[in-house]
């Protein structure tokens, strides 16, 4: 993450502001490898490796344009609030404890926001592996069509009244020039490791639970009991609770996370981060708290 800067907010970022599809690709291309590697382990073992499925609730929908919205203020999601703190980015610093107490907080909530209804979860492997891997490329597939068909568009009207530059425009438009190289390494290397991270814990790759568990154990030091809790007083959470940090393998990840990033931004040099204004600090913070609540709501992060 932080030796390719593959960023999740950025990528939306970047094609928002300046329809830039590149980084939306490489999401896209990352989904996809993810899924051809991984469904396919997850069909043949089941019960020893886990999916993550999760129902279609309104607290997702809700949640997840939350996050959208909190994520681009605080500079980062959940993992790339961890790779830019693990950095040195002092935005980050300040996010990532708010983003444990919201994390923390929305846990607690997460049930009651369960209850308020909506579609059950469906996974895809009950269609066979090779069924949901192909409706997952053809979903990745639709949303990158549609991120260069913007682009396109955009490019069109900034050379409105010029059509001599139209061609050339056009092109560079359609292909940028081809990929930047980072993004390439990032989603392929991400794509090997998430299908590590698998076949070794057993399940997938997660960054805000783990979080929420540092300000649930941060909670339980200042003397907040998780008894009656419907979220941390429920088993496998309380156990969670009551074991080492270092026995849970989301926190254990998020760890490796921060210091991946650290050892990345030393080999290639510290990056050079803005100290923030205290408004902007304040405002991230506020973000950050949001961040982690919402993930709770929408079951995750990215």
């Amino acid at each position: 993450l932080q030796g390719a800067r593959f960023g999740f907010t950025t990528g939306w970022r970047d094609y928002i502001e300046r329809r830039d599809p590149q980084g939306l690709w490489a999401q896209m291309l990352l989904l996809a490898l993810a899924a051809a590697l991984t469904l396919p382990l997850l069909a043949a073992n089941p019960g020893e490796l886990v999916g993550a499925v999760a129902p279609l609730t309104f607290s997702l929908v809700l949640g997840a344009f939350l996050f959208g919205a909190a994520m681009q203020l605080a500079d980062g999601c959940g993992s790339g609030t961890l790779y830019k703190a693990g950095a040195g980015a002092p935005l980050s610093v300040a996010v990532l404890p708010t983003f444990a107490i919201g994390s923390f907080i929305g846990a607690s909530h997460q049930p009651g926001w369960v209850a308020l209804g909506g579609l059950p979860a469906v996974d895809l492997l009950r269609f066979g592996w090779p069924v949901a891997l192909l409706l997952t490329v053809l979903g990745c597939g639709l949303v990158s069509w549609l991120a260069a068909r913007g682009a396109r568009q955009n490019t069109r009207a900034r050379i409105t009244g010029r059509p001599e530059a139209l061609p050339k425009a056009l092109d560079a438009a359609s292909g940028y020039g081809g990929w930047a190289r980072r993004w390439w390494i990032g989603a392929l290397v991400l794509a090997v490791l998430y299908t590590a991270h698998l076949v070794v814990a057993g399940q997938p790759w997660g960054i805000v639970y783990g979080i929420g568990v540092w300000g649930a154990k941060i909670a339980a030091a200042l003397g907040w009991s998780p008894v009656g809790d419907p979220f941390w007083g429920a088993a496998p959470h309380a156990t969670r609770l009551a074991e080492p940090v270092l026995a849970d393998v989301t926190s254990v990840t998020n760890l490796g996370l921060i210091y991946g990033a650290l050892a990345a931004s030393r080999w290639n040099g510290a990056a050079l981060y803005t100290t923030p204004s205290a408004k902007r600090l304040i405002a991230a913070s506020v973000a950050g708290l949001v961040m982690g609540y919402s993930s709770r709501m929408a079951f995750g992060c990215n």
